[in-house]
């Protein structure tokens, strides 16, 4: 599903799953409810269950002698959240811009996740997925919770609260 209409919040989010796991072939299998994204031309995902919601880029308030993936502050209705861009965390480069804020709540805080685009919200079976391996893309298999061919290109489900745990770390 190509979504057309962002920001999302969490209950657009959880409808979308919901109606695509009532309409799901697979009645006897566990089925997944995963947030696509692009990122320099390969499909991730992570759990919708672990957003807050989507939102279009924003002006970023940068931060001076952070890490290279802090991308900055922004004010999400008077609340301020920090943003990581996920490609500079795990080592690429690129030179799409990036276009959408993945809110995740992780814990007691939401984080922003800067993402070059969403592809919309899908429900996989779980059993699609082979297991937790370390990919070609370099990201270490601690971050990937599963990977599948997606639309003819490799899929890697993030395991997000393992990915925010570490950015964390790493500003403290």
């Amino acid at each position: 599903m190509k979504l057309e209409n962002l920001p999302l919040s969490q209950k657009d989010l959880e409808q979308t799953a919901a109606e695509y796991r009532e309409s799901s072939e697979h009645e006897d299998e566990t089925i997944v409810s995963l947030l696509i994204f692009l990122m320099e031309d390969q499909y991730y995902a992570c759990s919708v269950e672990d957003l807050q919601e989507t939102l279009a880029i924003q002006e970023l308030t940068p931060l001076p002698e952070m890490h290279p993936a802090v991308s900055g502050l922004i004010n999400l209705r008077g609340s301020l959240l920090l943003t990581f861009d996920l490609r500079r965390f795990f080592g690429m480069t690129s030179a799409s811009p990036p276009k959408n804020i993945v809110v995740v709540q992780s814990e007691n805080h939401a984080t922003g996740i800067l993402v070059e685009s969403i592809q919309g919200v899908d429900s996989i079976p779980l059993s699609s997925f082979q297991g937790s391996i370390e990919t070609a893309s370099g990201i270490p298999s601690a971050y990937i919770r599963g990977v599948r061919i997606y639309h003819g290109l490799p899929l890697l489900w993030l395991d997000i609260n393992q990915v925010v745990k570490k950015l964390g770390e790493v500003l403290a």
